[in-house]
């Protein structure tokens, strides 16, 4: 029974990490970033390249500019906030985004995913 437990603490960590499964990433690449512009499919660059963006610039105290001169034109924004479309899901139905939050000074105030 032991063996069992301790085979199965020790493997089934390393079972789950399937290549082409799970988050992947890839260093932020502006030129790929922008190719994803109106590509909803669950193979867009920027889902692989999201985890990336803040070390590239996109990060809490930043402006709006900034980000928008990194990321390009957001493909839906509101007052005090931007959102770039990353695609839909590879598990879900649900499309994925990337929202940026600004104050009224327009600094960045938060970043976050969502699927809907």
């Amino acid at each position: 029974m032991w063996i069992k437990f301790v085979f199965l603490f020790i493997a089934l960590p390393n079972l789950l990490m399937i290549p082409g499964c799970g988050d992947a990433t890839m260093p932020f690449d502006k030129t790929k970033w922008a190719s994803g512009k109106g590509n909803y499919s669950g193979k867009n660059p920027r889902v692989e390249m999201v985890s990336d963006a803040e070390e590239a610039g996109v990060k809490i105290g930043a402006t709006r500019e900034q980000v928008r001169r990194l990321l390009g034109t957001p493909d839906s924004s509101d007052t005090l906030i931007d959102t770039w479309y990353l695609g839909r899901s590879l598990y879900a139905p649900d499309y994925t985004t990337l929202d940026v939050y600004y104050n009224d000074k327009f600094i960045v105030t938060k970043i976050g995913n969502t699927q809907s």
